[in-house]
């Protein structure tokens, strides 16, 4: 990096003085921003001075002369030097002025150009580019993310499909058995007490099957409870209950020889308040609150 011999600060971009040979910023390049010896503080002012002598001996009568003469040819000689001298030192100032100004100009210029020109056809490239990488890479993400996610939706729907079925088949192969088993025990069917429906409760597992709507659903959990209970000579009711709105819900009911009529819900065998106008949910279970009106509006008991 230079430094200007006028200023001394540092320069990116430098300028030669054509006479006097020293380097300088833009602001002191021309000649008369520093102290140059060509300058029009030099010599400029000798000719000057000297011009103005000869036009003054110009007016004297002694002009004639021949030692005049001679000395009019030398000042004529001189001024011609001075001239030249003169043009010279111009010519140079305007080049060292107009370069600055046109490098200047030229670079902004054709940086300006040279971007115009180059940006549509580094576009296209590099989109074309990035679209061949983005859509290599893109495909292969997809076709692994579209097995994976393909893999577990088929295995789901599958798993649900299977274990729907299998459910509804088991049931309705312990349903047609359970009331064959009904039938053979129908007459042989007591009315407990309070204890002993407790006490089968407990034994009975059906609480603990998970409710599966479709498959296993409030109303198979009644049902099956009550063909357990036949199986053990104990009489069991299947309750329909109707709320404002379907769908509906099933319960079991025992008449039982020491408190009378008493629900439970077989999903959970809680003793439940059945009546019109009772809400199943609301009324029976703390914090219970269902999105729809749970008001019972009719129920059923049927053997």
């Amino acid at each position: 990096m230079d430094i200007c011999d006028e200023c001394g600060k540092q320069i990116t971009t430098s300028f030669k003085c054509s006479y006097c040979n020293g380097t300088f910023c833009k602001k002191h390049a021309h000649i008369d921003n520093h102290n140059c010896p060509y300058s029009k503080r030099g010599s400029y002012k000798k000719i000057k001075t000297l011009k103005n002598k000869i036009a003054q001996e110009k007016l004297e009568p002694t002009i004639g002369s021949p030692s005049k003469k001679g000395e009019l040819v030398i000042i004529t000689i001189v001024i011609l030097i001075g001239i030249f001298a003169s043009w010279n030192l111009s010519y140079n100032l305007g080049h060292t002025s107009g370069y600055a100004l046109g490098y200047d100009l030229g670079t902004s210029q054709g940086e300006s150009i040279g971007f115009d020109l180059g940006y549509p056809d580094g576009y296209y490239s590099g989109n074309i580019t990035g679209y061949n990488e983005g859509y290599e890479i893109g495909y292969e993400n997809g076709i692994y993310i579209g097995q994976n996610d393909g893999y577990r939706e088929g295995y789901s729907v599958a798993h649900d499909t299977g274990l729907q079925d299998g459910n509804q088949t088991a049931f309705n192969t312990s349903m047609t058995q359970g009331l064959i088993d009904i039938e053979d025990h129908a007459f042989n069917l007591s009315y407990p007490n309070y204890n002993e429906v407790k006490s089968f409760l407990r034994r009975d597992k059906t609480d603990r099957v998970d409710y599966l709507l479709g498959s296993f659903k409030c109303s198979d959990f009644a049902q099956t409870i009550k063909t357990n209970a036949a199986k053990e000579g104990i009489h069991c009711y299947y309750v329909s209950i109707d709320f404002p709105e379907p769908p509906g819900h099933a319960i079991i009911a025992f008449n039982t020889t020491d408190k009378g009529l008493l629900f439970f819900e077989p999903q959970s065998d809680e003793k439940m308040e059945v009546d019109i106008g009772v809400k199943y949910w609301r009324d029976n279970i703390d914090r219970a609150r269902p999105e729809y009106d749970d008001t019972i509006i009719q129920y059923e008991l049927i053997w």
